[in-house]
């Protein structure tokens, strides 16, 4: 566990100041209820659509006292449309995918930041337009996106 806490964490390192934050399928609370906990000014909602874990996130963020964290017991695509300075996910589905459930919550601003394994090699090709750099930590490549506005043209 104090691996995945590492491990979520780790981009603060790179990471500029953002207003607000949307994790998809958090899960367990990777990387979403730690980066909540480490960016108190930051608003984040987590998505986690299985009601058992956004049952789990609920309580911990009511235990912590996280009054930035909103939890959102359902899939991304049901999730109302509107922009976020920063959109991440860890171990969801391929870039691709991800890219296009980001697709209502992008604006010139956002960014993306993609918890990825050694497949995002394969899974980048095509979105160099974009402005990713891949930051790799032990077995972690993290993806990160800084023009997520040109992923959509």
């Amino acid at each position: 566990m104090e691996e995945q806490v590492i491990d979520s964490a780790w981009p603060l390192t790179f990471l500029p100041p953002v207003d607000s934050l949307l994790d998809i399928g958090t899960g367990a609370g990777f990387p979403g209820m730690v980066l909540a906990i480490l960016l108190p000014k930051t608003e984040c909602t987590l998505c986690e659509p299985l009601k058992k874990r956004a049952a789990f996130l609920r309580f911990i963020a009511g235990d912590l006292g996280l009054g930035n964290v909103t939890v959102e017991a359902r899939r991304i695509e049901e999730l109302e449309a509107h922009p976020y300075s920063l959109i991440t996910s860890r171990a969801v589905t391929g870039t691709s995918t991800l890219v296009d459930w980001c697709r209502p919550f992008i604006d010139e601003s956002t960014r993306l930041l993609f918890y990825k394994g050694e497949q995002v090699y394969e899974e980048v090709a095509g979105l160099q337009h974009c402005g990713i750099e891949i930051i790799s930590r032990k077995k972690r490549n993290y993806l990160w996106i800084k023009e997520a506005s040109k992923c959509l043209k």
